[in-house]
C-alpha cells in the first residue's frame, strides 16, 4: 500500500468520489479505515473600523491536523478544537474564525467520505464502516465508544457492544442490495441430541 500523505488527502477534497464502488478494508484485524483532519483557527485584531467595511488584521494561527488511524481522544481533541472558533462572539466581526477547514475518511481504495467548509461528500462505503452513522459525520462518528464488529468478512464500526441477529441479518441483506454482493455467512454446523443434550457435531 502506498504512503498516503496529508497532502495527498487534501488534493482530494472537492472530488466527486465513486458512489459504486464496494468497502475495501485496510490490512490488519482492527481499524478497516484510516482518518485525516486539518484546521486552522484564526486569531485576529479589529484594525479599522470604517463606514463600510471592517478591517482585521491576523495576529496568530492555531492549526491541528491528523492522519492515521481513529481513535477517540483524537475525535475528542478535534471535536474540542473545533468548538474554539467563534465563541459566541458577534458573527459579523468576529475575532477568532474558523480558516481552512476539512475532515476525510478513506480506505484502501481511497476516499469513501469527506466534508470541507462548503461540501459534504459520503458513499456508500462510508455507511458500510458506519450503520449507524449514517449523517456522514466523521468526527462525532468516532467521538463515542467504538466496537469494531466482524460480519461476513466485513470488519465495521458500531456503537454497540452488542448486535442482535436482527442487526446481522439487516446488514448483510442492505449489503447485498447496495452492492451486489453477498458477504459469506458462517455455516451451520451439524448437531446432534445424544441422552437429551444437544451437541456439535
Amino acid at each position: 500500500m502506498r504512503h498516503i500523505t496529508l497532502d495527498c488527502i487534501a488534493r482530494q477534497i472537492g472530488n466527486k468520489l465513486d458512489t459504486t464502488r464496494p468497502p475495501v478494508p485496510m490490512p490488519g484485524k482492527r481499524w478497516p479505515t484510516r482518518v485525516a483532519w486539518h484546521f486552522e483557527i484564526h486569531h485576529r485584531a479589529l484594525v479599522d473600523r470604517g463606514t463600510s467595511n471592517v478591517r482585521f488584521q491576523t495576529l496568530t494561527t492555531d492549526t491541528l491536523s491528523y492522519i492515521g488511524k481513529p481513535a477517540r481522544y483524537r475525535a475528542i481533541e478535534a471535536f474540542n478544537f473545533l468548538k474554539r472558533a467563534n465563541p459566541g462572539q458577534e458573527a459579523s466581526n468576529p475575532t477568532t474564525i474558523l480558516g481552512q477547514c476539512w475532515v476525510a475518511e478513506f480506505d484502501r481504495e481511497g476516499l469513501i467520505a469527506y466534508r470541507d467548509r462548503m461540501d459534504l461528500e459520503v458513499t456508500p462505503a462510508f455507511l458500510a464502516y458506519h450503520p449507524h452513522s449514517a449523517k456522514g459525520d466523521i468526527i462525532n462518528a468516532f467521538v463515542k465508544p467504538i466496537f469494531v464488529k466482524f460480519i461476513g468478512g466485513m470488519r465495521l464500526y458500531s456503537h454497540k457492544k452488542k448486535l442482535t441477529q436482527e442487526d446481522v441479518d439487516a446488514y448483510y441483506e442492505w449489503f447485498h442490495k447496495t452492492f451486489k454482493r453477498k458477504l459469506r455467512r458462517p455455516k451451520a454446523q451439524a448437531t446432534a441430541v445424544i441422552g437429551g443434550e444437544i451437541v456439535e457435531a
